[in-house]
């Protein structure tokens, strides 16, 4: 599996048709950790470009765990 995470945290750029499992940590602007509330909801979207209208995979992340699981069947089909 080849995954890289861009310094900025603005990019992922992974094989399709791999998995990737990740913890998604949260923090304030000033750098200190979020803790979700029970009432809060966690998405993961991803876009060919940030401003594209298409979502091409979305995602709901557990709060419970605040693990995002993207999985082969939601890559091998992109380009």
């Amino acid at each position: 599996m080849s995954v890289k995470i861009r310094s900025d945290k603005s990019m992922i750029i992974m094989t399709r048709a791999d998995t990737l499992i990740t913890k998604v940590n949260i923090t304030d602007l000033d750098g200190n950790e979020y803790i979700p509330a029970p009432t809060d909801q966690l998405r993961f979207a991803l876009k060919e470009d940030y401003n594209d209208k298409k979502t091409l995979i979305y995602k709901e992340i557990p709060i419970e765990t605040q693990i995002l699981r993207v999985d082969t069947e939601d890559t091998k089909k992109l380009t």
